[in-house]
Parts: structure tokens; C-alpha cells; sequence
């Protein structure tokens, strides 16, 4: 039986200390990249470079054995093959193939990304057209040019004719009425567009366009009478006097390189999946980057990097650079009913060698402190008393259906009956993380650990020689340090929970009887000296004198 060190009960109050939880979700040095795409799917990466896909239950929803996958934009992802161009098909937001192309040789634009339902792609041939987000065509190739949507309208540059731009509906028509043949368009917001048309006075005009119904309206004059070109890489528009025009993947004006004013804000309503920083965030220690859960700490631990997501998700980087995935269980906690009993220390329960290896160790003597676990496997719990940094292992122990930690605390005093109160720290992991750290306030009280008796025969034998036995008897258990016993200035140390301590009497005169007084000194590391006088008194009895006569009829004494 364990002895449990507590001693006048009293009721309990509770001290709720609940925490969520972060487990792996995939463990560091799994894969050797992932990305959060978003509708609680992972990008994962092999040694071998290949891609796949793994659910928020940690299941492989995709096999990794692709080249390359694209993040989601409209519930919509795309497999590309080594080259990063061609489209080996489109996957849904579970992960799951909508289409295959791999007889096809379909190829992604400059935007390979969904948009307002459609994906600009390309033929072989060099022809661009739109397909929908079953993989199905839509607007059949037969733009040069073919950029993505914005609010209904995109830009396309017409394969026929001279490769004049327009803007194009949903249906593939012409969303406007001109007669202008305009030899750049980009791609509309707020309405607004940039448009390169030739000038009747030679050059070019570059000019701020509105729309308007079905109508293009010239708003403002940005260049005239020299001429504008497109990039060789389509990146900008370059004027005759040096300016450039900057223009992004989805074929808009974002910039310029000198003082220019935009004629509209770019608020894009198509967004990737971004780190998240509402409940679930991070923050720089000296240690590195912590999880922090409402602003504070949900772990202990510190990783090289975290990205968080969703409010559920953290990719965190080891210290050697391995990559893992933690999820948040909201749901999760330990809670510590804090008690009021006073607890009672007999003995220092603590072992001598405390650089041992205490880890899965159990103390005969501790203190039990209730817990209550929530949704967290108790197999992952491990819990430590944290002594400024020097961890000593508290064991979870369940009996009856309720959960205990068996804390292994000891308070030293030198006084008995002294109740001190401290509040103590308690390191808790989980899966293998720091997980919290939790104070608890215990009370404890030192009183004696051991029984002093004086015992033996309370006369000599016929020599005059006697002994007294002085016993030392633990109370309760067996001490853990090495006990000194000091009988009237003679020490001894004891071993095992029983000491015998024999003295021997001699010299005591005939008839007579000598009392013989001792001061009895225990001493224990950590704990109150106990000290006790005993005595007892020994007689030396009379002898009997027994007379008879010998072979010649003396008198003779024999003593008995």
C-alpha cells in the first residue's frame, strides 16, 4: 500500500484550471514541407520532392506522388506536372479529383487559379479559353489572351484580326459597344481600366478608361503622341518618355514607376488562404515562436516557426528545421482541485540521489492532489513538479474512475505543528509538449516520524552484567535519507524503518540498582529533530549464599 501523506481533512474547494490542448496532427520529420491549403487539407512534401494531400484527421486524402499542386482559390486546386504548366487535373475542396487531362494537353495562363467559377487555360496550339469548376469548357479557346474576371467582365485579346483587346461576359460575347480598335486593355476594377488605342496625330494615347453600361468612356490622358508597348515578358507597359506601367498576373495596373495616382484601390475579393492572427496567433520569445491561444500561451513549447490557420492550425519548424502540424482541441483540459487539507510530513519522502533518473518512478510517500481530464488521452498526460527548473515526476493514477496526481513535494521545517503554505508548480506535457504550467496552493505540517522506546531486563545476570535496548521505530514508512541517531553523544546511523541500539551494564555493586538516563537525538534531512530523555533502572540483584560441607565437613559457599 502507498502511503498517502495527508492528515486532518478538511472539505475541498475547487480551483478550476482549464486549458485547450494542441496535439500533432503530423508529427515533425514526417514530410519534409506542408502547406495549409485551406477546407482543413494539408500540402505535404516527401524527401523525393513529390506532393500530396492529408486531411485534418491525418488521413492521406491524396497520394504523395505529384510534381506540383496549386493552392485552392473558389474550392478549387489544380495538379500541374514537373514543369509547373500543364494540368493534370482539378481537385474539389475534399480533396478529390473533378477531372483528369492526362490525355489532354491543357495548359494554365499566367493566373492558374479559379475566379468568379472560371479558369483561364491554354491549348497547346497557343489559344486561351475558360473552363468551369467541373473542368468543363466554357468559353472555347480563341483568345490570344484570356485574363481572369473581375465582377462579371474580363479581358481578352481576340486571336483574329490584328490582336486588338476587348472585354468579354461570362457568355463569351463582347461586353462592349466600340468601334475602337484598342491595342491594350487591362483588366477592369471599380470599374476602371488602363487603354492604349493609336493616336490620329501619330504615336499612341494612353489613356484612363471608365465603363460605363457597355461603353468605354475616356476619364484621363496619361501619355499622347508617343508610342506605348507591352513587355516582351508582359509584365509592363513602357511609354517613349520612360515610364513604366506595371501590370500583375491578373492582368491589372498595380503600379507605376514614377508619381502616379491609381485610379482605383485593388481590394481583391479573391483571396488564398493567409495566416491567421484572431485567437490562435504567435509570439517571439527569447526561445523562439510560442503558440498563444487568446493572447496567451497555450504551450510551452517554442518552435524555430509558426504559422497559424483557421484558429485550429499551427505549421510549426523544430529548432533542426523538421516540419509539423499541431491542432487545436478546444475542448481539452486538465483541471487540478486545488486542496485544503494540511498534509502531513512523517519523513522526507524524497530519495537521496535526486540526479537519478526519476522519470515513470513512483515515491512510497506523496501528496494526492484530484484531477479531472477532459477529452485528453491521460496515456499522453505527463506531469512534473517543477522546482526552479528540476523536474520530478508526478504520476497520473486512476482508482474508482477518478484521476490523482501523486506529487512528490516536500517542504523542510525545522519546528512540528508549523503549517506552511506554499504555492508549488506543476509542468504538464502533452503529446510529447510543454504543454502548461499550473500553481497549486498546498499546506503541510511536519510532525514526528519516529517511536523512542527504552527497553531489557530490568536486572543483571549472575556475572552482574546486564543490557538496555534503545528502539527507534519509524512511525510511518521507511525514510528515504540517511537518519543519524545520537544516544548521549554516541551517533549511529539507522538503516531500514527499526533501529536497535544495545547497551550494555556492568559494574553495578551487589544489591544494588543504578538508574541510567539517555538523551535520544533522531535526525532527518528536511525534518523537525525529534528528541526524547528515557531511562531505566537496573539491579543488580543479591546472590543467595548456600552453605554445605565438603568431603571433610567444612562449610563452603556456593553463590547462586
Amino acid at each position: 500500500m502507498k502511503k498517502i501523506l495527508f492528515f486532518l481533512l478538511l472539505s475541498l474547494s475547487f480551483s478550476r484550471l482549464m486549458a485547450q490542448s494542441m496535439e500533432w496532427l503530423c508529427r515533425p520529420g514526417t514530410f519534409a514541407d506542408i502547406q495549409y491549403m485551406g477546407y482543413d487539407l494539408f500540402k505535404v512534401k516527401d524527401n523525393n520532392g513529390k506532393w500530396g494531400i492529408v486531411s485534418a484527421e491525418g488521413k492521406k486524402v491524396l497520394d504523395v506522388k505529384c510534381d506540383s499542386i496549386t493552392p485552392y482559390s473558389e474550392g478549387r486546386a489544380l495538379i500541374l506536372d514537373k514543369s509547373g504548366h500543364r494540368i493534370l487535373a482539378v481537385l474539389d475542396q475534399e480533396g478529390e479529383v473533378v477531372r483528369a487531362f492526362e490525355d489532354e494537353h491543357i495548359y494554365v495562363t499566367s493566373f492558374p487559379y479559379y475566379k468568379e467559377g472560371l479558369l483561364s487555360y491554354k491549348e497547346e496550339n497557343g489559344l486561351c479559353g475558360y473552363m468551369n469548376n467541373k473542368g468543363l469548357v466554357a468559353i472555347n479557346a480563341r483568345f490570344y489572351l484570356a485574363a481572369p474576371f473581375q465582377d462579371g467582365i474580363a479581358t481578352v485579346q481576340y486571336a483574329d484580326g490584328d490582336g486588338y483587346y476587348g472585354l468579354i461576359n461570362k457568355s463569351g460575347g463582347s461586353a462592349i459597344i466600340s468601334d475602337t480598335r484598342f491595342k491594350f486593355l487591362s483588366s477592369l476594377v471599380d470599374r476602371k481600366l488602363l487603354a492604349v488605342t493609336s493616336s490620329s496625330r501619330g504615336g499612341d494615347l494612353l489613356r484612363i478608361m471608365e465603363l460605363e453600361g457597355n461603353r468605354l468612356k475616356a476619364a484621363k490622358t496619361l501619355e499622347s503622341k508617343m508610342f506605348v508597348d507591352l513587355s516582351d515578358d508582359f509584365t509592363y507597359l513602357v511609354s517613349q518618355n520612360g515610364h513604366h506601367y506595371f501590370i500583375d498576373s491578373q492582368w491589372r495596373v498595380s503600379g507605376a514607376n514614377y508619381t502616379f495616382k491609381m485610379p482605383y484601390t485593388m481590394d481583391d475579393k479573391f483571396t488564398f488562404i493567409t495566416e491567421s492572427s484572431e485567437l490562435l496567433s504567435k509570439q517571439e520569445t527569447k526561445n523562439g515562436m510560442q503558440i498563444t491561444y487568446m493572447g496567451k500561451p497555450i504551450i510551452e513549447n517554442s518552435f524555430n516557426n509558426v504559422e497559424t490557420y483557421e484558429k485550429k492550425y499551427a505549421i510549426v519548424s523544430a529548432k533542426d528545421k523538421s516540419i509539423g502540424v499541431l491542432k487545436l482541441n478546444p475542448s481539452a483540459g486538465i483541471e487540478l482541485i486545488e486542496p485544503t487539507q494540511v498534509f502531513v510530513f512523517t519523513h522526507n519522502p524524497l530519495p537521496s540521489d535526486l540526479s537519478a533518473n526519476l522519470d515513470e518512478m513512483e515515491l512510497e510517500q506523496y501528496i494526492e492532489i484530484q484531477v479531472d481530464i477532459k477529452d485528453v488521452n491521460p496515456s499522453q498526460l505527463k506531469c512534473y513538479l517543477n522546482e526552479d527548473g528540476y523536474l520530478r515526476y508526478a504520476p497520473l493514477k486512476q482508482g474508482n474512475g477518478v484521476w490523482n496526481l501523486h506529487l512528490p513535494f516536500f517542504k523542510p521545517d525545522t519546528e512540528f505543528g508549523n503549517i506552511l503554505t506554499n504555492e508549488v508548480d506543476i509542468a504538464i506535457t502533452y503529446d510529447g509538449l510543454d504543454w502548461m504550467h499550473r500553481l497549486v496552493k498546498l499546506s503541510t505540517k511536519h510532525e514526528p516520524g519516529y517511536d523512542i522506546q527504552v527497553s531489557g531486563n530490568s536486572q543483571t545476570n549472575s556475572r552482574g552484567i546486564g543490557e538496555i535496548v534503545i528502539t527507534v521505530q519509524s512511525i510511518k514508512g521507511k525514510p528515504n535519507r540517511s537518519v543519524e541517531i545520537e544516544v548521549s553523544g554516541k551517533t549511529v546511523n539507522m538503516t531500514g524503518s527499526k533501529q536497535d541500539i544495545r547497551i550494555p551494564v556492568e559494574n553495578i555493586p551487589e544489591g544494588e540498582s543504578r538508574n541510567f538516563s539517555y538523551t535520544v537525538t533522531v535526525r532527518e534531512e528536511g525534518c523537525p529533530v525529534v528528541k526524547k530523555i528515557l531511562s531505566k533502572t537496573v539491579t543488580n540483584p543479591k546472590q543467595k549464599k548456600e552453605s554445605k560441607k565438603d568431603k571433610k565437613g567444612k562449610n563452603t559457599i556456593k553463590i547462586i
